[in-house]
């Protein structure tokens, strides 16, 4: 796991208050895989996270994925959107 994605998952663990183990981010391991994944399929990613746990899903769940991932990124929110690349448009590792 790369340490993006563990920083990130930690930011969402604290922000949705679920816990995220390494089997959750399997999918996201993958280096070919992950080039493809949009910052609207981690928001997905979390919210699939949030039901399974039982977690209701706050209204400012977006700003929430977009913050983390701001904040991991070292970029504005403002510039993520749910089509954002997150290898490609952010540098994600």
């Amino acid at each position: 796991m790369g340490l993006d994605l563990l920083d990130f998952s930690c930011h969402m663990e604290r922000s949705f208050g679920i816990k995220i183990d390494q089997s959750a981010v399997n999918f996201l391991a993958d280096g070919r895989a992950k080039a493809k994944i949009t910052a609207g399929d981690l928001h997905s990613w979390i919210a699939s996270l949030c039901r399974a746990q039982e977690v209701p899903l706050p209204p400012s769940s977006w700003n929430r994925v977009s913050l983390g991932l701001a904040l991991v990124v070292g970029k504005s929110p403002n510039l993520i959107r749910p089509n954002t690349l997150i290898v490609q448009d952010l540098g994600f590792s």
